[in-house]
């Protein structure tokens, strides 16, 4: 071989081994028997609307909230997943008013049924939950383990598109139809850490619930990553963007807009995870609002709605499951309230006193109004299966009722959450000027 073709027979080799420097595999599989502690912090700032047809309202919608939770694969194969999430922390507040999640504190196994190809959901420490939040847990099992599937063989400098629509649930809490994605460059990566960073822009667009509507949220905006390759995990991520306010379903308009910016930052260090889980959860009493009955009310955040049949709005209080449920529900009932209502009032007691002999009868101020209200009980003790505790109030010339529904041995602890809620019933202020 001459002395130019050994010169660039080296030459070549070094280039290759140069470029092959350059090429980082950024694809990492969802870890299992690992845990991993995640928090996710995020912000909407701007305002919403919405015409129902019923009760339209406008506001400002400043949203704040921290999650923290710990998620662990226990088994991950082509036909079996299992994993778990504790969730240490889920706070919020709504315009400066506490807007905490029911699944503060809540501690979940998740397995998915091969065989019924759908999810199934175990619940510890006598919690209980029902209805739209089952419904919100299922929808975040594309996020346990917060991860994503990265591509192979990227350059430094180069551009790909990226799938985000695991990470949905968390940035938007959305709990279905997602369409979100990333187009994204690696910007480096360090041999010495083994942390690539990565920046681009981001979607991500799903359902939610706000408010008793569905409605559908798009945000667009500026994202960063950082990957621990070596620990292989997402270290953290930074967005910054806009996000919209649209009609999702049904016959409600919505609009608004908001500024959106949300971080998710993770460990995997043991102790630290090991400190987390034994946090004792923390609740703290929330503002429920109720736009389409015209009311808000303040419970402890482990009370959350459950779907109903009729317009009334039935609340279960998910801690303390072994004593029993108790329900708080609210709804308007028949009558005219513009005429002789305290006569109605006791034509309701008369009637009710013919199936519950021992039912008591109290007046009562009223919280919607200046006309008084009624209390109708049965005494502890005097009664069999469950307690009610249920008072009627005139609001809006119809009849307004607040009642209260236990099982004996949860009923002293319901109760007094009752009467405490009482204190806060209030009118909503329907749409702004």
């Amino acid at each position: 071989m001459s002395t130019r073709a050994i010169f660039w027979a080296i030459w070549s080799s070094l280039f290759c081994a140069v470029g092959e420097a350059q090429t980082i595999d950024l694809y990492f599989p969802a870890p299992t028997q690992r845990p991993m502690l995640v928090t996710v912090e995020s912000l909407l700032d701007g305002s919403i609307a919405v015409e129902s047809g019923n009760f339209d309202w406008s506001d400002d919608f400043e949203y704040t909230s921290e999650i923290i939770f710990i998620d662990e694969h226990l088994e991950l194969a082509k036909d079996v997943e299992k994993a778990t999430r504790h969730y240490i922390r889920h706070k919020a507040l709504r315009n400066k008013e506490v807007a905490d999640s029911p699944l503060n504190g809540v501690k979940a196994t998740y397995e998915y049924l091969k065989d019924d190809k759908e999810w199934a959901v175990q619940l510890a420490d006598q919690r209980a939950l029902t209805g739209g939040l089952f419904d919100q847990l299922l929808a975040h099992t594309v996020s346990l383990g917060v991860w994503v599937g990265f591509p192979e063989k990227v350059a430094v400098g180069s551009k790909f598109d990226l799938d985000l629509g695991l990470l949905t649930p968390l940035v938007i809490d959305a709990d279905g139809n997602y369409k979100s994605a990333g187009a994204m460059r690696l910007e480096s990566h360090d041999l010495a850490t083994g942390v690539a960073k990565l920046k681009g822009t981001a979607t991500f667009a799903g359902d939610r619930i706000i408010d008793e509507t569905r409605m559908r949220l798009e945000s667009k905006g500026a994202i960063e990553m950082d990957l621990q390759l070596r620990d292989q995990h997402i270290a953290a991520i930074r967005y910054e963007g806009k996000l919209v306010f649209k009609q999702a379903r049904g016959r409600e308009k919505v609009s608004g807009k908001a500024d959106h910016t949300f971080t998710i930052a993770t460990s995997v260090k043991s102790e630290r995870i090991e400190q987390y889980r034994k946090r004792k959860p923390r609740f703290r009493i929330r503002r429920v609002r109720a736009p389409k009955l015209g009311v808000g009310v303040k419970l402890p955040s482990y009370w959350t709605r459950i779907e109903a049949a009729d317009e009334s709005r039935v609340f279960v209080r998910t801690v303390e499951h072994d004593k029993g449920g108790a329900t708080i529900d609210m709804k308007f009932i028949g009558g005219d309230a513009s005429y002789q209502p305290g006569g109605y009032l006791d034509q309701i007691y008369v009637s009710l006193k013919q199936d519950y002999p021992t039912l008591v009868q109290k007046k009562t101020k009223n919280p919607l109004g200046r006309q008084e209200g009624r209390v109708y009980y049965i005494p502890k003790g005097k009664g069999s299966g469950d307690l009610i505790q249920a008072e009627v109030y005139p609001f809006k010339g119809r009849f307004f009722m607040f009642r209260l529904t236990s099982k004996p041995k949860a009923y002293p602890a319901a109760l007094k959450e009752f009467k405490n809620a009482k204190k806060t019933l209030g009118r909503l202020t329907g749409k702004k000027r």
